[in-house]
């Protein structure tokens, strides 16, 4: 499993309930869409945004990255919103679970 991390601000004067909205589209989309994607929390701390995600392998990550690379009309709203400029990913595989 392929864990994602995504940071990130809004951009300057951005509505944060307008942005939660396009939050649920981004999340259908990559449901709809994307083969191997698992699952997406939206994080807020006191630097900005967290998303993580969770693939089933880099491949799908690889396979999402080549469609977002043509600007989805699905998800234009979100990215309207976020601040490309600050997003910083970070990629991690998953070696042991510990549940329970």
């Amino acid at each position: 499993m392929i864990t994602e991390i995504i940071q990130y601000k809004l951009k300057e004067g951005a509505d944060e309930a307008q942005f939660l909205l396009e939050a649920e589209k981004y999340y259908a989309y990559f449901k709809a869409t994307f083969k191997g994607f698992i699952d997406l929390e939206f994080n807020k701390g006191e630097n900005g945004w967290v998303n993580i995600m969770h693939w089933e392998s880099m491949e799908a990550v690889r396979a999402c990255g080549e469609v977002l690379r043509s600007g989805p009309q699905e998800i234009a709203g979100y990215a309207a919103l976020a601040d490309r400029a600050s997003t910083q990913l970070t990629f991690l595989e998953q070696v042991r679970n510990f549940q329970g």
